[in-house]
């Protein structure tokens, strides 16, 4: 980065306690061009002269970054000598000097009298806007009228500047100046007068121009209008012309004491520092630097043409619809440009040099990836989500609607939203319940975390009642604790360690079921073949009958009361395929240990979020279920699971399930059928007899020779 800005971007920091740069840095170099641009220096590049040194910059901060703080900083301690030099001295010399050659010019043209013409050329110099360092973004006719003042004068630059863009984005007199800002910022010159009178001449003159636009992105992207009506402004030319600044999450210092601190700040180092910076800075508004022309060898410009290359390849690889983060990659040459005339004018060269153009190229990335940012911003239903998750509470339509800027419109676009939400949520550890009460509906969520294997949670104890300990087990050896002689375990913690419904803590992340139904572990192995698992097999089991515990890690850990994790549980003996011990619906279930068999399974982790009471996911769960009221529950678990890509797959594990249960071919080909034709999307029964029950056949052929041995 450019030493000299990296120099003033330090004292910021400092003064501020803000360490984020590229805000900073964003400031810094806007005043560099500012200056230059008062003083009217430009750049001769490539067979192009006359490009002006300017800078237009976009910077959004959250309150409480120091922006104010900064600014005075630059304006009062840094800039100000120049100002007041260049105010007081520069533009009263040169505008003088400029009026009279003007004056000279229109009597030659026309055949006027040189002094008559003087006072007619003073009189319109006169009846424009007033000198203005900086102007406040407003109406068109004052940016006109001051355009007009500084092409007369020869010199200065009109600056626009603007607090809040927001604010400016509602308002049509400043969006008319800000269209003009689009024409005059390239070569400083615009396609209209410069004032819409008849009279006013028409001025072929250019006259630079610099744009500094702040925006706190809370309100600023706000999902709703005022974030509609930027990117529809930036769609008008400006993402190729504006430097963005975008801090989401800054930090201040805080490892220093308070005594650090106060040092800090009164540092006499830093004030020589500015005081150095100021002089410097007042030395260049100096007439023999008005007008200056800034030259870049061959070497440099071919090195900003080969960046001006890169920048077009890179563009050429965004998608279509990416037409902003095109146009903006596609003429960050053009901006590298400008703000390496900036570095170099500012250090009193003439010439451009290569570091000029690294030092502008580093810069210029550093705002490009800010804008990616902005423009990879939340999506409304993800911010919903999140604010639903938030606030940690139930809340009503009404809070939603008074709290947040895009949830409104009509009823069917806010459901589209949540509906958006709650999907979005499922796949990203959001829970949104919905609840109703006097008619009215609460909605509720919760931030889930994701299961660390490392951290399953389990409490034990070798009493059934007391002294459970709580522990976060490793997964990999759970069937130490199932196999464990003499102990209790539960899949909750429990309060002072007692085992009861009111001591439950309400945190778990594995799901534990009990089989005494005599289905055969090998069936069960394979029906539960996408999930990791952990099979225990307990004292009542045998080979003829097996009985067994299954340990499902879910993959998060989720909080319910008593009641909804009964519900919770509920839900889960519905979707499985196979029946299992309702008892364990109990919050404070436990389950004794016995040195039996055990079997582990490598697979996806169990998709709790489906089952979850009082969600869309669970609503959608049971609807479908219900849809196959008519099919067993085997048959209904197949069902579930069968996809248009999976259907041939699926039916042939349904065929070798009831196999292992001991049905003949025939009566697996009746089932078969029958399941075939309840499928939204059946296969032909041509494909059912030619590949799934051949294959059954041939396995049952299998079994029997292999008994008979």
């Amino acid at each position: 980065m450019n030493k000299l800005q990296e120099e003033i971007v330090d004292i910021l920091c400092s003064k501020t306690s803000v360490k984020e740069r590229l805000f900073f840095r964003i400031l810094v170099v806007y005043k560099f061009a500012q200056i230059a641009s008062m003083m009217r220096a430009n750049i001769t590049f490539a067979g192009s002269k006359n490009i002006p040194v300017n800078v237009y910059a976009l910077n959004l901060a959250e309150s409480g970054f120091s922006k104010g703080r900064s600014l005075g900083i630059l304006e009062d301690e840094i800039f100000k000598k120049f100002r007041d030099r260049f105010t007081y001295d520069v533009f009263r010399l040169v505008s003088e000097d400029e009026l009279i050659k003007e004056a000279a010019f229109l009597s030659g043209k026309f055949g006027t009298d040189p002094a008559d013409q003087l006072i007619q050329v003073k009189k319109q110099y006169n009846a424009c806007s007033k000198f203005q360092f900086a102007f406040p973004l407003s109406t068109i006719e004052g940016l006109r009228s001051l355009r007009l003042r500084y092409a007369l004068a020869g010199i200065g630059s009109t600056c626009m500047e603007a607090d809040e863009i927001g604010s400016v984005l509602t308002n049509q007199s400043m969006l008319e100046s800000l269209g003009l800002g689009l024409e005059i910022y390239d070569m400083g010159k615009g396609k209209s007068k410069l004032t819409k009178t008849d009279s006013a001449p028409e001025m072929t003159k250019a006259v630079p121009s610099n744009m500094l636009l702040f925006g706190a992105p809370v309100k600023l992207l706000d999902g709703a209008d005022t974030e509609k009506a930027l990117i529809d402004l930036l769609d008008t030319g400006y993402a190729r012309r504006l430097l963005f600044g975008y801090i989401k999450n800054f930090t201040t210092e805080v490892e220093l004491t308070p005594e650090e601190r106060y040092d800090q700040l009164i540092s006499k180092k830093t004030d020589t520092e500015l005081t150095l910076l100021s002089d410097y800075f007042e030395s260049l508004a100096d007439v023999s630097r008005h007008n200056k022309e800034l030259t870049v060898s061959k070497d440099v410009s071919i090195k900003l043409l080969a960046y001006e290359k890169s920048c077009q390849s890179r563009a050429n690889d965004f998608r279509e619809h990416e037409t902003l983060k095109k146009a903006e990659t596609i003429h960050r040459y053009w901006k590298a440009l400008k703000i390496a005339g900036a570095y170099a004018w500012v250090q009193g060269r003439d010439e451009i040099l290569e570091q000029d153009i690294d030092d502008a190229i580093e810069l210029v990335e550093e705002s490009g990836e800010a804008f990616a940012d902005i423009l990879s911003r939340e999506q409304t239903y993800v911010r919903l989500a999140k604010y639903i998750a938030d606030v940690g509470r139930k809340i009503t339509q009404v809070e939603l609607v008074e709290n947040l800027p895009f949830y409104k419109g009509s009823e069917g676009s806010k459901k589209e939203l949540m509906n958006l939400a709650i999907a979005y949520g499922h796949n990203n550890g959001i829970v949104i319940k919905k609840t109703y009460s006097d008619g009215i509906e609460f909605i509720s969520g919760s931030k889930l975390e994701p299961t660390d294997l490392n951290k399953i949670i389990v409490s034990y104890s070798e009493d059934i009642t007391t002294g459970f300990v709580p522990k976060l087990g490793l997964w990999s050896k759970m069937h130490q604790l199932t196999k464990k002689t003499g102990l209790h375990y539960c899949n909750h913690h429990f309060k002072d360690g007692y085992r009861n419904s009111e001591n439950a803590l309400h945190k778990f992340n594995c799901v534990m079921l009990d089989v005494d139904s005599g289905l055969n572990i090998e069936t069960c192995k394979s029906l539960l073949s996408e999930y990791t698992f952990l099979i225990s097999t307990t004292k009542r089991h045998t080979e003829a009958n097996n009985r067994y515990r299954i340990l499902l890690p879910m993959t998060h850990s989720i909080e319910l009361p008593p009641d909804e994790y009964k519900q919770f549980m509920k839900n889960i003996f519905e979707w499985l395929p196979f029946s299992s011990d309702e008892q364990t619906s109990d919050i404070a279930r436990k389950w004794e240990s016995f040195n039996g068999e055990h079997y582990y399974n490598d697979g996806v982790l169990f998709p709790c979020m489906d089952f979850i009471p009082s969600t869309k996911k669970q609503h959608d769960m049971k609807t479908k279920l219900e849809s196959f009221g008519s099919l067993d529950a085997l048959q209904r678990w197949f069902a579930l699971n069968i996809g248009d890509g999976s259907r041939n797959n699926m039916m042939h594990r349904y065929a070798m399930t009831l196999l292992d249960k001991g049905l003949s071919s025939d009566d697996i080909r009746y089932n078969l059928e029958d399941l075939n034709s309840k499928l939204e999307k059946p296969l032909s029964m041509i494909e059912v007899e030619s590949t799934i029950i051949k294959s059954i056949i041939r396995e049952e052929y299998k079994r029997q020779m292999k008994e008979e041995k």
